[in-house]
């Protein structure tokens, strides 16, 4: 595979890569810059990107669930847009992930659940309203070793008055496998995705065994 990262700004990842595409997904500048790169077609798009979403429910306010829901959902839907043209030109596929905690709620997370039920929610319909030219694949990650989980874990645990390893231990112990999930685990999960030639929607559930439907 040849890959095409993404990101609103350059960082560690994009160091040794040639080809980064920077900016606002579906900005002027941004399309302008894919259509360069992969003008004749794209193969797969991974939707990876995110961010923590935790807090009493009660203390959440519409600023922050705006946040929460315009990066963690509105913009699969902007990069499903803004990539569906190239996509259909390979008969391609569109992965997006959402997360264990858009198959069944957490605690302490209710604009981050809602964001990746609607991710989930969205990956069907795009299956049920396709024509057959893209295939589509939801990932639902459970915990992973991420900077993203561990300000969740910081977040849960400040709404429930406990402390950052306290919630470490709950979702470690949870987890049948004795571990929590590594990005190597998702990114497999996402390639494997990819590569499989079926038309039937597939959703992944990654959470090594935490959540078994």
């Amino acid at each position: 595979w040849s890959i095409i990262p993404s990101d609103i700004k350059s960082g560690n990842w994009s160091e040794n890569e040639d080809t980064p595409l920077l900016g606002m997904i579906g900005s002027p500048e941004w399309l302008h810059d894919l259509q360069i790169i992969a003008g004749e077609g794209i193969d797969a798009v991974v939707a990876a990107h995110g961010i923590e979403g935790t807090g009493g429910l009660m203390d959440l306010d519409h600023e922050r669930v705006s946040q929460v829901m315009t990066v963690n959902f509105a913009s699969v839907q902007v990069l499903f847009q803004s990539t569906q043209e190239l996509l259909e030109l390979k008969a391609g596929v569109f992965v997006g992930i959402s997360s264990q905690a858009g198959v069944q709620g957490e605690p302490a997370a209710a604009a981050y659940c809602a964001s990746k039920f609607g991710v989930k929610a969205y990956m069907d319909r795009l299956h049920a309203n396709s024509k057959g030219k893209i295939r589509f694949r939801t990932l639902c990650p459970g915990a992973t070793e991420t900077p993203l989980l561990k300000k969740a874990f910081e977040g849960i645990a400040a709404a429930e008055g406990l402390q950052y390893a306290d919630i470490l231990e709950r979702r470690s112990i949870a987890v049948p496998v004795g571990r929590l999930g590594k990005p190597s685990d998702i990114g497999s999960a996402a390639l494997w995705l990819a590569e499989l030639q079926t038309r039937a929607l597939l959703v992944a559930l990654i959470s090594g065994g935490e959540i078994l439907r």
